[in-house]
């Protein structure tokens, strides 16, 4: 894969709050929610969430790439 498709292929995620469980939530630029399992740490583990709802549970761990972003560009 070259640059320019890793480059389209990244998630830019978004930090849009914490969950009733105080692990961070992000959204992704398709509208799809990914929380962080290791609750905030540097090293983020993100997993898909359960019907796309921000209190929802845990599903499948991130596949892509992913930057997180400080604020919407």
């Amino acid at each position: 894969m070259n640059t320019l498709e890793i480059k389209k292929d990244t998630l830019k995620l978004l930090p849009i709050g914490t969950d009733f469980w105080a692990r961070p939530v992000y959204k992704d630029q398709y509208g799809h929610l990914w929380k962080d399992i290791t609750l905030g740490s540097k090293q983020p583990e993100l997993c898909s969430v359960v019907d796309n709802t921000f209190d929802g549970e845990l599903d499948m761990p991130i596949q892509r790439p992913f930057i997180i972003l400080a604020t919407e560009e």
